[in-house]
Formats: C-alpha cells, structure tokens, sequence
C-alpha cells in the first residue's frame, strides 16, 4: 500500500475555503476519533451514543478530510449542501477508472484521515500548481510540486511541506 495521489492548487484552495467557513456544528469527526473518546463500546445506549457523537463532532477544528470510498478525495471536515469534494487527479469516479489503483494506494477498505489546515495552507502559498499526498501504510507527506501528474516524474521541483501519521481518525 503506497503511492502518490494529486490536486490543483486551486481545487485545494477551494477545500481549505469550506472548511474554514465550517461552523461547529456542521464539522465531522472520523470514526478513529469517535472510537478514541470511548464511544464506541458495548456500554452506549444509541441516544447516549448520538449525543456523544454531537459533542466530539463540536469540538472539531476546521481541517481537511482524506477520503477513500467511492474514489479518492479531499473535503473539510464538515457537511452541507454544495461542499468542496475535490476528487485527486485520475480517481474521480464518474471520468476514471480508478478502483485498482486506488486500492493500490489506500488500501482495499474505506477510510478516511483527518489532516490539519497548516500543512495545506503552507502547500497554498508556495504557488506550484499541484498538491501531491503520497501515502504509505504509515504516513501521509504533502509536498507541492511543479509536476503535472500527465508529465514524467522525471522533473519534480518539490518542497515537502508536512508529514501526518496515519492511524485511528
């Protein structure tokens, strides 16, 4: 499991803007984080459960959600009608032929990784034109990059602007 996925600065500029226009209670935590706060043991009722859901959900701060289901893409960590949903570059279901390679990169399960504002923020402002996440059964590194994904990547310019370490949430 490993390889790099690809965005447009402006499809990551259009994701880091939702996200923070998210309100509090629009904002989504993962399941890593609602099992992390206990609320998914045998002990919760569905109404308790629901609440605690709610409150963890509250406390979110704005940040960008990696999502592998239905192809690969990023989103805030928020929901509402017109949200950015930025599909990476060649996993866009509805254009691509993306489930084996996708599988390759991510695995063959549905998940999603939370990662902080910061490290997209900093890709923005560097002004190379594209977003690449690659992805290791560990970690998550976003660099930007000169490199168009349909050019060789014999001649990258890149800056490696964040780790993320992969796990629960």
């Amino acid at each position: 499991m490993a390889g790099s996925l690809y965005w447009s600065q402006e499809q990551v500029a259009r994701v880091v803007a939702d996200s923070l226009k998210s309100t509090p209670e629009r904002r989504r935590a993962t399941f890593g984080e609602y099992y992390k706060a206990g609320i998914y043991t045998s002990e919760y009722s569905k109404a308790k459960r629901t609440a605690e859901i709610a409150e963890v959900d509250c406390k979110q701060q704005p940040a960008i959600h990696l999502v592998k289901d239905h192809g690969i893409y990023l989103m805030p960590n928020a929901w509402w009608q017109g949200i950015a949903v930025e599909y990476a570059f060649g996993f866009n279901p509805e254009k691509d032929d993306w489930w084996e390679d996708a599988r390759e990169i991510m695995g063959g399960d549905d998940c999603v990784e939370r990662i902080g504002l910061a490290a997209f923020e900093k890709a923005l402002r560097s002004n190379l034109p594209w977003v690449r996440i690659d992805v290791t059964s560990t970690k998550l590194s976003i660099h930007c990059s000169h490199t168009n994904p349909l050019v060789t990547e014999n001649n990258t310019d890149q800056i490696q602007t964040s780790n993320v370490h992969r796990g629960l949430g």
